[in-house]
Formats: C-alpha cells, structure tokens, sequence
C-alpha cells in the first residue's frame, strides 16, 4: 500500500471520530434500543443527554436491514427517558450500500446538540452519519451528513427540518497519483442560525470555509476562502435537494 493510500484511509477514518469524543450508550439504553428494534446486535449506536432537557436521552442507532434489503441498513433516531429509557419520540429512515460511495461501521453517529435555536421555545438537535466513502482514485466526495430535526416531536415522531446535509465536502484540485501528488480544496462546514425567519422559523446559514491541502510525500495545507448559502423555512422543511451545489454553485 503505497502513501497515498494510506492518506486516504487516514482521511476517512479521522471523519469518523470528528467530534472528538465518544458517545456511549448506558446498558439500559442498549437494551431499549434493542428491544425496540429487535435485534441483539446493532452495527453503530450513540447517546446523549439533551443540553436543556436533563430527562431526556438522545439515542441514534444503525441496524442491518431484514429480507431482501442485501445492501441496506435501517437508521433509527429516538428520544428515550433518562431514567428508564422508555421511548418517547422515533425516527427511521433507511441507508443504502449498494454503491462505493456508502458505507457504515461502528464510529458513524455523532449527535449534534448545538444551539440550533430555530424559535425561542424550539432547540433543535441534529445527527451525523459519516457515510461518505473515498473510492481511490475519486475527483471529490462528500461526508457528515446531517439531519437536523424539530425539538418538538408531533404525535410521537421526530421531524427532520434538514435532511442529509454534507458538512464535509472536498474536490479534487489536480493530482498524479504516479508520482505520488495531488492537490485538493476542503471545506467542513457548519450552521449559523439567523435572525430573520421564514413561515415561523429562522433561517440557516450554511458556513463552508475551505483550505487547499497538498500532498507530495508530506501535507501541507492553507487558508482558502469562505462559502455561504442560506436556508428558509417552507412551512415543511429547509429546502435541500441532495444533488444541489454545496456549499455553492462555483464549488
């Protein structure tokens, strides 16, 4: 394995374990999202306590999908009680592997509680899943999905305002990968929360800085400029097509 690919396994690997620190489960949760699921094994899961709301676990678990679904996994995010962990809200969704650009392992959950006050009484909370891949010799790529849901869950089911929005995205600048050298730019990005508003909630503003990193036997890296785009609220969601431009339409 020459040093490029080693760069690259690095890359995606330090993706994975982004936020710095881990975010186990208590074994009491375990069991519940076990028993809910039903299943005794569950390939990533995370837990965390609500910042504003200390009764109240936030739980995000990956299991292997039943039947038919070869290539696919079923993602479940839940608000559990603190203190028994019975199930007050759920969300699932489901995550296809059926091309190189997926994947899924143990590390892949972050839970995102940053004051992402979308109204005064309304503090949303968001989940990561880093499962963007790197094929070897791929021109860019994307990672750190978001999904930002309502702090306001409706008749027991969670909401997502945000769906599957890349926070890490790069491209590839040039490269050759014979002599061993390429050059990228990198933008990982984040959320401001606006004071305007649109039907009801205040808009997001999508934060990209990027850096130009160039690798020739060693990485070097450097300042390069700042993209922006904003979300408004539609009465449903924030609008995000996930083949749209991010973080812009030059990128």
């Amino acid at each position: 394995m020459n040093q490029l690919i080693v760069l690259l396994v690095l890359l995606g690997t330090a993706l994975v374990g982004h936020a710095g620190e881990e975010q186990p489960c208590p074994p009491g949760a375990l069991n519940s999202l076990k028993t809910e699921l039903n299943v005794e094994y569950l390939v990533a899961s995370a837990c965390k306590v609500l910042p504003d709301d200390q009764d109240t676990l936030l739980a995000s678990a990956v299991i292997k999908a039943d039947g038919d679904y070869e290539d696919s996994y079923q993602w479940r995010v839940m608000l559990l009680e603190a203190h028994n962990y019975e199930i007050k809200a759920r969300f699932e969704s489901r995550i296809d592997t059926g091309d190189a650009t997926t994947r899924v392992d143990s590390g892949m959950i972050w839970l995102d509680t940053a004051r992402y006050h979308v109204t005064d009484d309304n503090r949303a909370f968001g989940v990561r899943l880093a499962s963007g891949d790197w094929p070897r010799y791929a021109q860019g790529g994307r990672n750190l999905f978001l999904t930002l849901f309502s702090g306001t869950p409706q008749h027991g089911q969670l909401v997502p305002l945000v769906d599957h929005l890349p926070l890490y995205v790069w491209q590839e600048i040039n490269a050759d990968y014979q002599a061993n050298h390429f050059t990228r730019e990198i933008a990982e990005g984040y959320i401001n929360v606006l004071p305007t508003s649109s039907h009801s909630l205040r808009d997001l503003q999508l934060v990209y800085p990027t850096v130009i990193e160039s690798y020739d036997g060693e990485t070097t890296t450097r300042p390069n400029r700042r993209l922006t785009m904003t979300l408004k609220f539609n009465g449903a969601e924030y609008p995000f097509d996930e083949w749209q431009d991010v973080p812009g339409e030059d990128w």
